[in-house]
């Protein structure tokens, strides 16, 4: 199963998906994580990205495609894989068909996890304070920012894979089994 995950900043996208990861056990792949964790690395491109990151924007797409395809390279990724938060770029999802039609696979499902945008801002101030270390791209006064970000970026992802009829949406605000219910529906599809 090859599965996306859409869904804006701090919308648990982990957190719900994780009985759907336990059950069928697939790879997760946070793009919210990995772009942080080249930054943390002090490589050329988590340089390039730390700037552009603390501003509230994505990380580059040259950024995190590479990081998708260096990841998707690894045996455990074969047909298998949940992509949390990519592709949230018009690059990103032609760089994901090509990487895809090269590996002679397709996406599975599109699940969009979809909150109010009050309730997201709510969600990224309180990441801001929980955290010892807070992400600089949390600060309030990055959120309408990262808001904005977010809504033009994911807009054409969601369009795009409506059309394909692969797009479920679910409440945010609701419980966690959502994800589970629709990939585990999706998969049932997908075997008859």
């Amino acid at each position: 199963m090859l599965m996306v995950l859409i869904g804006p900043a701090c919308g648990g996208m982990g957190t719900r998906s994780k009985l759907l990861l336990d059950h069928f056990g697939i790879p997760h792949l946070s793009i919210g994580e990995m772009p942080r964790q080249s930054v943390c690395s002090a490589s050329l491109l988590g340089k390039l990205a730390g700037p552009i990151m603390d501003s509230g924007d994505l990380a580059p797409d040259e950024l995190v495609i590479e990081i998708v395809r260096k990841r998707m390279a690894q045996t455990d990724c074969v047909k298998r894989a949940v992509f949390d938060g990519f592709p949230r770029t018009l690059p990103q999802l032609a760089a994901l068909d090509a990487l895809l039609s090269e590996q002679r696979h397709s996406i599975d499902a599109v699940i969009e996890i979809r909150f109010p945008e009050r309730e997201i801002a709510k969600r990224i101030e309180n990441c801001y304070r929980e955290f010892a270390t807070p992400r600089t791209e949390d600060r309030p006064d990055a959120i309408p920012r990262r808001l904005e970000v977010c809504r033009s970026g994911t807009l054409p992802i969601l369009t795009y894979y409506e059309g394909q009829s692969l797009l479920k949406v679910i409440d945010g605000i609701g419980s966690q089994e959502g994800v589970f219910e629709h990939g585990t529906e999706f998969n049932q599809q997908r075997e008859t």
